[in-house]
């Protein structure tokens, strides 16, 4: 929360000096002009042209002061939450009259205008009603309540509902805290990738290409190489030559030594390959470049791109609501536990081969969670997502199976977690899912099968005649004075 406001203002600092810097020459060169001027009209046209230059300066100053003064109200909005969820005291970071005391800046001086407008903005309380005051909204001010609310909205980001998150953002006054124009910048260039196409993804890797070079990422790379396999895939040789000579000359000139970087052995390595695909159809079956041809190849470099990107921006490649619920699964986790999938269920398999698919995955979601087309809207989205689920509990037909490490959606999650350690066992009902104890008992039936009392009573109930039991996992119906309680040792 912290790293990205604060490096975007370092970002600002920088361009605003390089501006400064060049307005401050342009100022210096009308000075010079002035000074050598012969006569009253040259004069006059060289200070009203300086006037001008100056109050264009000052008012590119004011803006970057209103701007910079937004930014350091979010940081501190966002230091001082988390010092609340970490139980610290927040008195420290009372700024407010440090800076109404201070000049935003020392190069010019403040007008009564602007330097009221700052001072009212320093007073502000660091959570008024039009960014995050939670005492006024219809949700706690409990800081763990603000955090979980901040995760949703992060989960909904990265799933594609972002209309849905925007709405969210103004109801619950979470401006301050998410960083929407981060996920904003996904949407074109992950749209783009799905209609096969690199240019966008290409235009932001031109945009971030010093920062990507010092995370050593090999993305523009990637898209490079792809789209010289879409030229060779449509067997336009030509083009394909002149794209490898402008694109590849540099890092094929020059072979890596054997104790060279790995990553640079890998990169040879592939472009290598590559520009082989010049002398193989598209139909090959020769590996590795019948691979190279997968048009899965497009669905590794979206989630290539993803990762890239949230770790450019220091932002973990999975939703932080995964990361909370995690825990609580791994707690749950027993070596009982068997993911269910609904491509298993017969039924479910031919409704959906009939229906065609309904779902692929989300403009920014994550592979563990199943997403749908982002020209979906998110109502018709949400609809998608609350059939799924219904049709995964109808398949069932088993409470016991819903324990959240087996059921949808957090099978997902819990596939890679490790098992927790039970030193008692715990038995629930698959009738009734509640916990076997003492208080209701488990209850064998003839065929092996065990469940609470409660539920047999309530099976019991259901026959006409009040006297046998009909297992609901096999449908065989038994005497109930035959079935007996279950003791373990």
């Amino acid at each position: 929360m912290l790293v990205l406001p604060a490096e975007a203002f370092q970002v600002n600092l920088r361009n605003h000096k390089r501006l400064c810097d060049r307005k401050a020459e342009q100022l210096r060169t009308l000075l010079s002009q002035l000074g050598d001027a012969g006569d009253s009209a040259t004069v006059a046209s060289v200070l009203e042209e300086l006037s001008k230059e100056i109050d264009e300066f000052r008012t590119a100053l004011e803006s970057w002061d209103r701007k910079d003064q937004e930014q350091i109200s979010n940081l501190r909005q966002r230091l001082r939450i988390l010092l609340t969820e970490a139980g610290l005291d927040t008195q420290m970071l009372d700024l407010a009259q440090e800076s109404a005391q201070t000049p935003a800046f020392a190069g010019y001086q403040v007008t009564d205008s602007v330097a009221k407008d700052t001072t009212e903005r320093a007073r502000e309380p660091a959570m008024d009603s039009g960014q995050c005051d939670l005492s006024q909204r219809e949700v706690s001010t409990d800081a763990t309540q603000h955090r979980l609310l901040r995760f949703l909205v992060d989960f909904m980001l990265r799933q594609g509902y972002l209309e849905t998150a925007r709405r969210a953002i103004e109801r619950w006054g979470l401006a301050p805290f998410v960083d929407m124009g981060v996920f904003e910048a996904i949407v074109p260039v992950v749209v783009g990738l799905r209609a096969n196409r690199a240019t966008e993804a290409l235009q932001y890797c031109a945009e971030n290409r010093r920062r990507l070079s010092r995370l050593g990422s090999s993305l523009e790379l990637n898209l490079r190489v792809q789209e010289f396999i879409e030229l060779c895939r449509a067997r336009e040789v030509n083009a394909a030559v002149l794209y490898a000579r402008k694109h590849f000359n540099g890092l094929l000139a020059s072979k890596p030594d054997a104790d060279a970087d790995p990553r640079a052995l890998e990169e040879y390595a592939l472009v290598k390959r590559c520009v082989t695909l010049l002398a193989y159809p598209p139909e090959t079956s020769c590996e590795p470049y019948r691979r190279l041809y997968d048009p899965k190849r497009w669905d590794t470099l979206i989630e290539k791109f993803l990762s890239t990107h949230f770790e450019l921006n220091m932002l973990p490649s999975v939703p932080l609501l995964d990361l909370l619920i995690e825990p609580g699964l791994a707690a749950l986790k027993t070596r009982k536990c068997k993911p269910y999938s609904l491509e298993t269920n017969p039924a479910t398999r031919a409704g959906r081969a009939s229906q065609g698919p309904t779902s692929i995955e989300g403009p920014v979601g994550h592979a563990r969670h199943q997403e749908v087309s982002m020209s979906t809207g998110d109502a018709e989205r949400g609809q998608l997502a609350s059939s799924a689920f219904d049709e995964h509990v109808s398949a069932l037909g088993d409470r016991a199976r819903l324990c959240p490490t087996c059921a949808y959606p957090f099978n997902a999650l819990a596939k890679d977690l490790p098992y927790s350690s039970h030193t008692h066992s715990i038995l629930l009902c698959r009738v009734t899912g509640k916990l076997m104890d003492e208080h209701n008992p488990p209850i064998v039936l003839p065929n092996g099968n065990v469940y609470s009392a409660e539920a047999v009573d309530l099976l019991t109930e259901q026959r006409p005649d009040g006297r046998f039991v009909r297992d609901p996992a096999t449908g065989h119906e038994f005497s109930r004075d035959i079935c007996r309680k279950v003791f373990i040792m």
